[in-house]
């Protein structure tokens, strides 16, 4: 390996012989992207200087009922295959209900520490440990398999598997702000918090549209609060009232 692009098609390739490829995933070299029907492991990476290769692990989500649901409702923005995303890092565990990140966090491999005494109702207002991988030679890959292996074991198919379903969609994306009472919705800091929470606009759409896939009641409740937030967003603001017409 000598150069940056034969680096990263490298350890791409090792993560899916060793990890990936036995569950049935399949592999997209070109775009450093390993794959299924419902989610893309996208190791990203980008050059610093020395040599020095860093690897941000990310994810995206796709589910072909919540995007017809979407494309029919005419949220043609929000309609690609991409129902959301998240990172390898501490939000990502804490979204599944893990907040002992004593399991998953490495110094080497965290741009920040752990948030401390996180739970179901702070999380959101902690940041994330931000996993990032560098690679400078090539024994620095065996390390890093290691602890996105354990990463993924931990927390990552568990999340993957969740977002297979209505839902597994719904209480990643709506439990959160069910479980707020309304007088932190509407201050200042619950309101800023979930906002970024809901951060992309792709969870808006698809929280109220997994909501509504479980029961009427689930989403009537979470349309409630979705409310309470005052979206500023214009593309949010528009398509917010789509979903609503289209369920009626």
């Amino acid at each position: 390996m000598t150069t940056s692009k034969e680096k990263q098609r490298y350890f791409t390739t090792y993560f899916y012989e060793n990890l990936y490829k036995e569950k049935g995933y399949k592999l997209r070299i070109a775009q450093n992207t390993i794959y299924n029907d419902y989610s893309e492991v996208y190791l990203c990476s980008y050059d610093n200087r020395g040599g020095e290769l860093r690897i941000d692990p990310s994810f995206n989500f796709m589910h072909k009922e919540l995007r017809m649901i979407a494309i029919e409702a005419g949220v043609d923005h929000f309609a690609f295959d991409n129902i959301g995303g998240a990172k390898q890092g501490t939000k990502m565990a804490a979204e599944i209900g893990i907040y002992n990140f004593e399991q998953i966090y490495e110094p080497k491999f965290s741009l920040y520490e752990p948030p401390v005494k996180v739970n179901e109702q702070n999380y959101i207002e902690t940041r994330d440990s931000e996993i990032t991988y560098k690679i400078l030679q090539e024994s620095d890959i065996h390390d890093t398999f290691l602890h996105h292996k354990y990463f993924m074991e931990i927390v990552g198919f568990k999340y993957i598997e969740m977002m297979k379903t209505p839902e597994g969609i719904d209480k990643i994306y709506n439990d959160v702000i069910l479980r707020k009472d309304i007088d932190y919705i509407l201050s200042e800091k619950g309101r800023v918090s979930l906002i970024v929470f809901y951060s992309p606009p792709l969870r808006v759409i698809y929280s109220l549209i997994s909501a509504k896939l479980v029961s009427d009641e689930r989403y009537r409740a979470v349309l409630e609060r979705h409310k309470m937030l005052r979206y500023e967003n214009d593309l949010i603001v528009e398509y917010f009232e789509k979903i609503i017409k289209y369920f009626g």
